[in-house]
């Protein structure tokens, strides 16, 4: 299964990877022609919404529902409601135990 990381999305907007090669798939041109169009509408509308597209719509941010984000994936993006579930939880109790992000990950601890 394929997850996003930081920049990754770079090189379906860009065309490259900021670190790695970037031999699209079918799926994966798809998904190029689909965030061309989400940059493309918001840099010229303001709304990276497609009008009359039919297909999902990107719903502006709403301070009330921080974790509502919009999902981009095939063959359908679509409003989701919770965002990175748990994610904060972990960083929270990383904070709490007073770990650090390599110590937890690794099992390296910076020596003074």
């Amino acid at each position: 299964m394929k997850v996003p990381t930081h920049s990754t999305d770079l090189r379906y907007v860009l065309g490259e990877g900021a670190y790695s090669k970037f031999d699209p798939t079918e799926e994966e041109l798809k998904m190029v022609d689909q965030m061309g169009d989400f940059y493309t509408n918001f840099a010229k509308f303001g709304n990276p919404n497609s009008p009359g597209s039919g297909s999902a719509q990107w719903e502006k941010y709403d301070v009330s529902k921080r974790g509502r984000h919009f999902h981009i994936s095939l063959p359908n993006s679509q409003m989701r409601n919770e965002y990175h579930n748990g994610r904060c939880e972990f960083l929270a109790e990383i904070h709490k135990n007073n770990k650090s992000y390599l110590e937890t990950f690794y099992g390296v601890v910076k020596k003074s």
